[in-house]
Parts: C-alpha cells; structure tokens; sequence
C-alpha cells in the first residue's frame, strides 16, 4: 500500500472518529443530575430547556446537580412547531424557581408534575401571555 493511501486512509479514521465523537456530545444532556425517587419533591431554578417537554432543575450552581426532567407531555401544547412549544417553555418556566415532584420515568427519564411561580407548568405554557413572549424569545 502507498504512503498516501496510508496517510489517506489514516485521515478518514481520524475523521470519522471525530464525528462519532461530536455526534456523542450533542446527545449528552446538559443536566447531569441524577433524578430522585418517584414521589420526591426538588426545588431550584430552571436553568436549561431541552425541548418543549423536558428541562432541567439546577439542585446546585453545577451542572452535576441539574435534574433533567420530562415535564408536559408534547401534545398539551398545542402549537405549530416542536420550535413553538420549546419557546413556550423557555418563556413560561426558564431562570423561574420550579417546585417539582417526581412522579415517575419514561425513556428513561423522570417525569414530574411541576408548579412555577404558583402555578401548574402545564396550564402556564398555555396561557396567551406566555404565548405572546415565546414569540419575543426568537
């Protein structure tokens, strides 16, 4: 075999590997934070929003404390986009205090059933102010 098949070869190992890697990091959640038992109750902030159904409660100022969680089932929002519903999120809990409790796993992730600022996260997403600053967020 050529030296340059060689280096060639050598270069598409390497360039592969460095996807696979990239590809590794951009599915490992932010939130690190190892979810409590069903049942649970975790306070702190809203310091990440994965998508318009899961985000992460901040336990303490490192990541390593940060719970992910599922919390609105997709289809409560009802809205155009996963993009939407993300904002929806974003606007209705993101660097407001969540009292959480735990209420089970799906996908292996806890799901919980959370109030921010007094109120039920499932009803706040909907309301037409929270609606109105999604759209501010992009």
């Amino acid at each position: 075999m050529s030296r340059s098949k060689r280096i060639l070869i050598a270069l598409g190992l390497m360039l592969g590997v460095a996807l696979v890697a990239t590809e590794a990091q951009a599915t490992t959640s932010v939130c690190r934070g190892e979810a409590p038992a069903v049942g649970a109750q975790i306070r702190g902030p809203v310091l990440y929003v994965i998508d318009g159904g899961r985000l992460c409660v901040a336990l303490e100022p490192s990541p390593s404390t940060w719970v992910e969680l599922q919390v609105l089932d997709p289809r409560v929002v009802r809205t155009s986009s996963a993009d939407d519903a993300k904002q929806r999120l974003m606007a209705a809990a993101f660097a407001r205090d969540a009292v959480c409790v735990i209420t089970g796993t799906t996908a292996g992730r806890a799901t919980a059933a959370c109030m921010i600022e007094g109120e039920q996260l499932s009803a706040r997403v909907s309301q037409p102010e929270i609606a109105k600053a999604a759209q501010i967020w992009r």
